[in-house]
């Protein structure tokens, strides 16, 4: 809900009942990886230029910072390494 409400948001046609309703979706954590330029590619599914998937990230985050959610940002680098970043944060809990 929190990534449609932001996707509503970047294109400027906010629901407000909806954002309202964003308080109602608890998550422990929530995980962000900001866009990757050098493996960014834009398809069918990925409409967004890379400049656009950056912008519509930030809305994505603004969202759970409102919501007052913790966010865990990770780094683009291997699966390995990602997830042994969020067991580093969940050991130092």
């Amino acid at each position: 809900m929190h990534d449609v409400v932001a996707y509503l948001n970047y294109i400027e046609n906010p629901i407000s009942s909806w954002e309202n309703e964003l308080k109602n979706f608890k998550y422990d954590v929530v995980i962000l990886i900001k866009p990757e330029e050098k493996i960014y590619v834009q398809d069918d599914d990925r409409m967004e230029t890379f400049e656009e998937a950056v912008k519509v990230h930030e809305q994505i985050k603004n969202s759970y910072v409102k919501s007052g959610l913790k966010i865990i940002e990770l780094p683009f680098t291997t699966p390995i390494k990602r997830l042994n970043l969020v067991l580093k944060h969940y050991k130092n809990e």
